[in-house]
């Protein structure tokens, strides 16, 4: 598995699930609102525990009886969340500032996550009962589920982005498994996919706003909130007391503008130099991460020296930022799925035209969907079955041209 497809898999199966689903209450039921119907699913959810949905949905294992009993236990859950991601009002009434040492994020996305593998898995166990129509609308749940957590915040976006990055791999698979779609159903999926990409996009400046107006708020306002028990923050609280205290909030928030104020500058150069500037940018954040983990292992009982202090106060301005994801992340998945999702545009487009005159073309289109990595067009590559689409831009998170096979309808 390469690098970034294991980071994506433990950021699903690992970060995600340890927020715990929470419970349903009637008394503030609407059912306008998608997020209720979400809460619902939520409180009735089972943990898969041994069973693992993501390698079934990938086509890595087979079915079991134990899978399918699970399957079968949550159909209530399948149900309730289908309904949720219908509705297109969705207002989770989170308060971001309620406890800021807990990311800021909405917890409810994670759980939506969990939710979106089950409803894949349940649908790639009964794929060949179900007609293509039927499994794009489920599809289009998982893309509805997505917006219904796509926020300006890191951790939002990042979840909402490996939803549909599971989604667009889902898709490119069952083409695979099944390239004999009609014309009509290929018309279905490639208008799915343009709603999908027609929809809001937050830029990375909105995201950089979100991030320093939560700072600015929670650094201000919500001064006396105690952090979570960590070894490093709980080593910044032991400076309590000593001078300099009173003004360290505020230092630490200076040195937090100054942060954000480098990655706003990065995130406007020009596309080509983009990565590279946040990389350089967030390299601070990263550095102060190693000196806090030095803090984490001192005893219970150690008193600051007024160097630690010193050194404390100067890296503290990156706390959000580590304890965020950092912009950097966000920006390669998007453009990760954005030409995932844009091979497989290009692609339907090339099955219609054999469709229609029997024989491929010899390039694609000049106004096909590019890649997000260069915005080039993707090269046409005839093979013995089908095709591939090989990207001229290089993937800067596998360092390679991405290539995405497909099958021509049996004859």
């Amino acid at each position: 598995m390469p690098k970034y497809s294991k980071l994506l898999y433990l950021l699903l199966i690992v970060c995600f699930p340890v927020c715990t689903f929470a419970a349903y209450d009637p008394n503030h039921f609407d059912p306008n609102n998608a997020a209720h119907w979400y809460r619902k699913a939520f409180a009735l959810y089972e943990e898969p525990n041994n069973i693992d949905l993501k390698a079934f949905v990938d086509g890595e294992i087979e079915s079991t009886p134990e899978l399918r009993q699970y399957l079968k236990r949550q159909q209530t859950v399948i149900d309730l969340f289908s309904k949720a991601t219908q509705i297109e009002y969705c207002d989770w009434k989170f308060d971001r500032y309620k406890d800021i040492w807990n990311f800021g994020n909405n917890n409810y996305a994670s759980d939506v996550v969990d939710c979106v593998l089950l409803i894949l898995a349940n649908t790639r166990h009964h794929e060949q009962n179900l007609s293509p129509e039927k499994v794009i609308n489920t599809w289009r749940q998982c893309f509805n589920a997505a917006q219904h957590i796509y926020h300006p915040n890191d951790w939002d976006m990042l979840l909402s982005i490996a939803i549909k990055s599971k989604c667009y791999s889902y898709i490119h698979d069952y083409m695979e498994r099944n390239p004999d779609m009609t014309q009509n159903e290929l018309i279905l999926l490639k208008n799915l996919l343009l709603d999908e990409s027609n929809g809001r996009v937050i830029s990375l400046n909105e995201l950089l706003d979100d991030r320093i107006n939560f700072a600015r708020t929670a650094l201000t306002k919500h001064k006396d909130q105690k952090p979570k028990t960590e070894p490093y923050i709980e080593q910044i609280l032991a400076l309590k007391g000593q001078e300099g205290w009173n003004d360290f909030l505020d230092k630490t928030l200076s040195i937090y503008e100054k942060h954000i104020n480098n990655l706003r500058v990065a995130v406007n150069t020009p596309p080509a130099l983009r990565y590279t500037a946040i990389s350089l940018a967030d390299q601070s954040a990263t550095n102060a991460r190693d000196i806090l983990e030095k803090f984490s292992s001192l005893p219970e009982n150690y008193v600051p020296t007024q160097k630690d202090y010193d050194d404390l106060m100067r890296i503290s301005g990156y706390l959000f930022a580590i304890r965020e994801t950092p912009t950097l992340h966000v920006y390669r998945w998007q453009m990760y799925y954005d030409t995932k999702r844009n091979a497989i545009l290009t692609a339907i487009s090339l099955l219609l035209e054999y469709h229609n005159s029997g024989n491929l073309p010899e390039e694609v289109s000049a106004n096909s969907p590019k890649d997000a990595f260069g915005n080039q067009p993707f090269t046409l590559i005839k093979t013995g079955t089908g095709f591939t689409l090989k990207s001229q831009s290089m993937d800067i998170m596998k360092d390679k041209y991405p290539e995405y096979e497909f099958k021509l309808p049996k004859e």
